[in-house]
């Protein structure tokens, strides 16, 4: 019997479902007053994140193809696996594994057994996104959450081509 690897992902994901809205702003945009929000009591201190995401697929994009994204992000309070699932509605499913002290990017098997009904192929990174982000927790009279408003700056480069934007 061998013990299980401390650093590995653990086999069950975290689950969420997150409902985002983007929006194109340019740098002379002003923030919005969200006090002014219904339920909006509080706006939290502005948080800086430097997040690093490499997103992955097979060849054919079997994934995106079928409405799934997968990313390996550093970085943030989420750092780890992500498989984004189709939209249903407003909203997608989010599975989320911590990075642990994985450093390598290797398709962990637990994520890889939740894409099986997906696809089985093999997975390739096909882009990575840099991002500053500074992110507002906006809270209720009571202290709960009830939505993060995030300010992103990024850069996205196509892995297979080396071609970047901004």
């Amino acid at each position: 019997m061998t013990a299980a690897d401390p650093s590995a992902p653990s086999s069950e994901p975290s689950r969420s479902v997150e409902i985002e809205l983007k929006f194109d702003a340019d740098d002379t945009t002003p923030l919005p007053e969200w006090t002014g929000l219904p339920g909006v009591a509080s706006v939290g201190a502005a948080e800086l994140r430097k997040l690093d995401a490499r997103y992955f697929d097979t060849a054919e994009f079997a994934l995106a193809s079928a409405g799934y994204a997968l990313r390996r992000r550093s970085g943030g309070p989420d750092a780890g696996w992500h498989i984004k699932g189709p939209r249903i509605g407003g909203g997608r499913t989010e599975l989320h594994w911590p990075l642990g002290d994985q450093a390598d990017e290797d398709v962990p098997d637990a994520v890889r057994s939740a894409l099986a009904p997906v696809t089985d192929a093999e997975l390739h990174p096909i882009a990575r996104i840099l991002n500053t982000r500074t992110a507002y927790a906006l809270s209720a009279a009571d202290g709960g959450l009830v939505a993060e408003f995030v300010d992103d700056r990024v850069t996205a480069t196509d892995v297979r081509t080396g071609v970047s934007r901004t």
